[in-house]
């Protein structure tokens, strides 16, 4: 399954809507980006997500090497973005997952995405999917991992283990698809990444071969889950061509992801291909924008967590107590809203800890709340948090 925007877009005068200058906000410090054709290179992403180039021409294929905090791609560039090869052959750039799922581990996401759940071991029942959609594990009584989902859920795995759509048509914050379920055997498929390609002058994609894909991972065992698709931004005045942008999960029956397209000037667009709910045109042309709303930790199991961490890997001692507490911070949300917040406390077996509550911003911009909870010492769990 999968979603794909062929674009044509006439090569206007820079009069009208077209001359309106835009700013990508790259600084230009990591220079040009030169992929030559046949070749595959893999960029190291930075601490903050942010790539400041200042052009990118992509006639091979672009990947990443995800961060710590893995965070989602920020391709930035001063003048254009290519991807474009003189000859024939594909060219792309990708977030989708690399790793596979096996028998000891779930497939780890794309760069912004989420892992697939772990394997059942020795008659415990699989871990669930990562992420805000992902799809339940294996049960004991014998119902097959769920599908992960994003901006559509699947219609493929059974209804009570598939996972549910999320996100929003603007993709901010911008975020990665969500994990398959484990299977008995292998873990599921990870959740497609997150890119945002920026450009101050035009992104062109030459013809459809030229791809920018944030694909889900395919579960490989009958019984386990796929990843959900990904998510892709484009941000620029002007974008040219006719390339693929895909998004699709994985197989069997990953849900889709999102794509959205933000130009100054849409007249010429031609789309075919693709899938309601998945994709949206506009003209926001901010890249960051400014005083976004967030959800971060504060403080996990008496751990002090660094800002902007979610989700987090959480680890107790043999000698810790089961019962502890974490705080969840909410920034930039309207002074007078209540925001309804969903922590998820997924464990590498068996279903995940789901707790729902509310954040009171109390007139404030940035306002925190405590949870308490129960997890297994010496148990390796991560910890998310998302609005409902």
């Amino acid at each position: 399954m999968f979603t794909r925007i062929f674009l044509l877009i006439a090569v206007l005068a820079s009069t009208g809507t077209g001359a309106q200058t835009f700013n990508s906000g790259s600084t230009g410090a990591d220079g040009p980006i030169d992929v030559p054709y046949g070749q595959t290179i893999t960029y190291t992403v930075p601490p903050d997500g942010i790539i400041n180039a200042t052009t990118v021409t992509v006639g091979g294929t672009l990947r990443f090497t995800c961060n710590a905090k893995n965070t989602p791609v920020y391709l930035l560039a001063t003048g254009d973005v290519k991807v474009d090869a003189t000859l024939s052959g594909p060219s792309t750039i990708s977030v989708s997952p690399t790793g596979v799922a096996s028998g000891l581990q779930g497939q780890p996401g794309g760069c912004g995405g989420f892992a697939g759940g772990e394997p059942g071991v020795g008659g415990v029942a699989a871990g669930d999917g990562y992420g805000p959609g992902a799809g339940k594990g294996k049960t004991l009584a014998g119902l097959g991992g769920g599908n992960g989902a994003y901006g559509t859920a699947s219609g493929v795995s059974p209804p009570a283990q598939q996972g549910l759509a999320y996100g929003t048509n603007l993709l901010i914050p911008l975020v990665g698809g969500s994990g398959g379920g484990g299977g008995a055997f292998s873990g599921g498929g990870g959740g497609g990444g997150a890119i945002l390609i920026a450009s101050s002058t035009r992104i062109v994609l030459g013809n459809s071969s030229r791809r920018i894909e944030a694909g889900g991972g395919s579960r490989v065992d009958n019984d386990a889950g796929s990843g959900s698709g990904g998510a892709i931004r484009l941000v620029a005045p002007r974008i040219e061509g006719m390339g693929t942008l895909s998004v699709g999960g994985g197989s069997p029956g990953g849900g889709l992801g999102r794509i959205r397209i933000d130009t100054l000037d849409r007249s010429g667009f031609f789309l075919q291909g693709l899938n309601a709910g998945t994709y949206s045109i506009g003209s926001f042309m901010e890249v960051f924008p400014a005083n976004s709303r967030a959800l971060d930790f504060t403080e996990i199991a008496g751990t002090p967590i660094s800002d902007g961490s979610n989700p987090v890997p959480v680890l107790l001692s043999p000698s810790a107590s089961p019962n502890q507490s974490l705080t969840l911070r909410a920034r930039n949300f309207e002074t007078t809203a209540i925001v309804p917040v969903r922590v998820v406390i997924t464990p590498p077996s068996g279903p995940r800890i789901v707790l729902d509550d509310t954040v009171d911003m109390a007139g404030q911009t940035t306002a925190t709340k405590m949870f308490n909870f129960t997890m297994q010492p010496d148990t390796l769990y991560r910890v998310h948090a998302w609005t409902r």
